[in-house]
């Protein structure tokens, strides 16, 4: 009778294992589809063709109030509406004042993969210019992130004219609902921009997923560098980060060409995860 019992009990706890392991992989598998085609990924977004429209741009401010000449629907790539470009009032460094914003809210969640910007132009009548920028992204247009690429690198090089187009390439790709583009500079001065942005519709709609943070595994550090969510006791949670931003690691994780400092790709999962760990996703 014992034994029949046991017996029993033993069937159900496998019974039972089995299902979470197949909801695991499914888990998984939902995962590895939720990833970037970095090479398709490109298309412009909509700011010169004007798919993006007025209503879905904003800015932290605008020069001398002058929203027909110097608004937001303005920063345009390769136009010359208003008076040229998007320009704010002049632009402080951040070590006195609220950084200046040129905001893009987009319909769906997106990939962002590549960036041009110009200047003032206006048939020649234009001078200014952003030197340099920084980018802060947001999924809920409530919480928002600031853009670092996989070197630590939060500034980009911008323009050194008003007409010349410039190309920042974000890698990895950012996936947000709204971005922002913020000047940078070292002492206050005017600034103005026009842009276009690159990238692709967020299809998988994932918005985050949770794992266990990674270790140092001798000289190899099995780390999810950009991963923009928070780390508490030993997991992470409420972002994303290499899991969907479209590079494949090798299997073979010493084939990686990723500095041990830096960071590690291992394929889409880890190969030696400890056996309590568990991964979990939302969309």
């Amino acid at each position: 009778m014992g034994s029949g019992r046991r017996v029993k009990d033993s069937t159900k706890m496998e019974e039972r294992a089995l299902t979470m392991l197949c909801l695991v992989l499914s888990q998984l598998i939902n995962l590895a589809s939720s990833t970037v085609n970095l090479v398709e990924c490109r298309s412009a977004l909509g700011m010169s063709d004007r798919s993006i429209t007025d209503d879905q741009l904003a800015a932290s401010s605008v020069y001398q109030d002058d929203f027909i000449a110097f608004g937001a629907q303005n920063s345009r790539l390769n136009q010359n509406a208003g008076d040229g470009a998007w320009c704010p009032q002049s632009v402080h460094p951040a070590s006195i004042g609220p950084s200046e914003f040129l905001q893009i809210t987009f319909r769906d969640p997106t990939v962002i993969t590549v960036m041009a910007l110009q200047g003032r132009h206006n048939y020649g009548y234009g001078a200014e210019y952003a030197r340099r920028v920084r980018l802060e992204y947001s999924r809920d247009s409530e919480t928002w992130m600031r853009y670092t690429n996989m070197v630590g690198e939060e500034v980009f090089d911008g323009n050194v004219d008003a007409h010349s187009m410039v190309t920042i390439h974000i890698g990895p790709p950012i996936i947000a609902k709204a971005l922002r583009i913020i000047p940078v500079v070292q002492h206050i001065q005017s600034v103005c921009l026009r842009l276009e942005v690159y990238g692709c519709l967020w299809e998988d709609r994932l918005v985050t997923y949770s794992a266990p943070v990674g270790d140092p595994r001798g000289e190899y550090a099995f780390l999810d560098d950009p991963y923009d969510g928070e780390t508490f006791e030993g997991r992470t949670s409420g972002g994303l980060g290499q899991l969907t931003d479209g590079t494949l690691g090798s299997s073979n994780f010493r084939f990686s060409p990723s500095k041990p400092t830096a960071g590690l790709r291992v394929g889409r999962v880890e190969e030696h995860n400890p056996p309590e760990s568990r991964l979990s996703v939302r969309v």
